[in-house]
């Protein structure tokens, strides 16, 4: 799907997944920004002058398809500059995306949000989790408390929120300025922000595919999305530190001959142990759903079905894990993070964000919900033990999620949250001008697999919180439409089609029945064009 308006769009960061993006956005025609932080700027220059020589753009080679059917392709991205100013640099942003690591995200929010307003679009790609929101939310109200403090308007607002679980590319950086991106995604799930208006929430999807083509965005929302539960809690969140720990337990610290591979190198055992950590993780949330209220656990995929429906082009046997894993046409070719030993060899590079961020981001804060629950999870203590001495950091201190780490971890313990009521995050306070978003009522909202006996949510307890978060109901719907009434001119539009199907997946989960579509015009470039690119109504999933 080809959007019809072309964005303003400010992508931060300079790794694999911002320079994808900026590449991908600017070949198809929209204008786009590289930010780096000031402390970067050395690193800015270096790109302008990349740029400068590729002709102002980002160079892509896509692969597509597997095995015979593999096809090669390649094509400029233009990207218009790199900026070091985020004042300057959204200023007239439609769209900002975030694709740092997550130590960087927090620092990085700190920098933006004083150029932040509400008609912006926020897009995390990836997200790292509910977090982001609760970091956000943070910068936010200390920048407000700041501005008053020195007697400054505060102008600053919480923009729309969205963040994608997991990038759309399996993607590698060549160089700077040079981008491979190995795999797309059939599709992906993202999330949007606590107290996010239904209607917003269900335009969303055609946007972000049609910003990112070849992916489907689907939003499936769940209760899990408003708790401190990283969004890939059953992905890369246990893949990664459970491979790297397999692969390198027993090392002597001797280099190694040859760089082994990653996914493809993988053994039995190392595919075993995930699975084991996919059983514990599985059983933190069952018992975050039980103290939510739920009468049945909201469904994760596991990695083996979640990995061979998004690589379903590249995943040659799907039959068990490993399979999955060591047949992705998408994987070839990535191997464990190393680095080059004095004297030859390699030996490997702990501090690589396979550990550096998917142990304090991914498994800290799943350990942290366990014990805020009473879950035993022997394996992920084992990995996080493991790996916080290569890492050198401390998380876990005497069997509780104590160490002085986690000050700069996603663990519930960090912001104080010790009881299941306080592992909740809750939407930011309304700033009074702010049409875009929804109020928090839950009305009309049912428990998942219920059907005749099911009755709307009472109007407190912590399932009320958690699920008027993600799907503020009929009330919220009601008052964003007739917000976008009132700020868009209307158009006539032809008469809906059928709406699709909805995804394989979302039929584990129960579906809220609210549906969403507008024709708009004029107004906010964001949701103009969300609303112009519904030519179906959309489906949200609540879970």
């Amino acid at each position: 799907m080809k959007l019809r308006t072309h964005f303003r769009v400010v992508v931060c960061g300079s790794g694999n997944g911002a320079q994808t993006a900026a590449g991908l956005l600017g070949s198809g025609g929209h204008d786009v920004t590289l930010y780096y932080s000031p402390k970067y700027e050395e690193r800015a220059a270096a790109m302008r002058a990349t740029l400068a020589a590729n002709g102002g753009a980002i160079r892509i080679t896509r692969r597509t398809g597997a095995g015979g059917q593999a096809e090669t392709t390649t094509f400029d991205g233009p990207v218009a500059g790199v900026s070091t100013d985020a004042a300057t640099a959204l200023a007239s942003a439609d769209i900002v995306i975030i694709s740092v690591t997550a130590p960087a995200m927090e620092p990085l929010l700190r920098e933006l949000v004083p150029s932040l307003r509400h008609h912006q679009l926020l897009l995390f790609l990836q997200g790292i989790g509910p977090v982001n929101y609760l970091q956000l939310k943070t910068a936010l109200a200390e920048l407000a408390d700041a501005d008053a403090a020195a007697g400054r308007p505060h102008t600053a607002r919480m923009p729309i929120f969205a963040a994608a679980k997991v990038l759309p590319w399996a993607c590698r950086m060549q160089a700077p300025g040079v981008v491979t991106i190995c795999g797309t995604k059939a599709h992906i799930d993202f999330a949007v922000g606590p107290g996010t208006s239904l209607l917003l929430a269900a335009m969303l999807p055609r946007l972000l595919g049609g910003l990112f083509e070849g992916t489907r965005f689907i939003l499936s929302p769940n209760a899990l999305e408003v708790t401190f539960f990283p969004y890939d809690v059953l992905g890369n969140d246990v893949l990664h530190p459970a491979i790297m720990y397999a692969r390198w337990r027993e090392w002597d610290g001797q280099p190694v001959p040859e760089r082994p591979l990653f996914y493809h190198g993988m053994t039995e055992d190392a595919a075993e142990l995930v699975e084991a950590v996919t059983a514990e993780a599985q059983s933190v949330i069952d018992a975050m759903c039980a103290a939510m209220g739920l009468r049945s656990s909201v469904y994760v995929p596991d990695p083996r079905t979640d990995l061979a429906a998004i690589y379903s082009d590249y995943v040659g046997d799907p039959s068990t894990l490993h399979s999955v894993l060591t047949t992705n046409a998408a994987y070839a070719g990535i191997f464990h993070p190393m680095r080059a030993a004095e004297g030859g060899g390699f030996v490997p590079d702990f501090t690589h964000r396979l550990l550096a961020e998917d142990v304090p981001f991914g498994l800290v804060p799943v350990r942290g919900i366990a014990e805020v629950l009473g879950v035993a999870v022997p394996n992920i203590d084992t990995i996080i033990m493991w790996a916080q001495q290569r890492l050198g950091k401390e998380f876990l201190v005497g069997g509780r999620v104590a160490g002085p780490d986690v000050a700069a971890s996603g663990a519930p313990q960090r912001f104080g949250a010790v009881t299941p009521a306080a592992l909740v995050i809750t939407a930011a306070e309304d700033d009074g001008d702010d049409e875009l978003w929804g109020d928090d009522d839950a009305v009309g909202i049912m428990l998942p697999g219920d059907d005749d006996d099911a009755e709307p949510l009472s109007s407190s307890g912590l399932i009320t919180r958690a699920l008027s978060a993600v799907a503020p109901g009929a009330a919220a719907l009601r008052a964003a439409s007739a917000h976008l009434s009132q700020l868009f001119e209307a158009r006539p539009h032809a008469p809906a089609a059928a709406p699709a199907a909805p995804p394989p997946r979302a039929a584990r989960r129960g579906v809220c029945g609210a549906t969403a579509a507008a024709a708009a015009g004029g107004g906010c470039p964001v949701a103009r064009s969300l609303s112009r690119s519904l030519s179906t109504p959309a489906h949200v999933h609540c879970f």
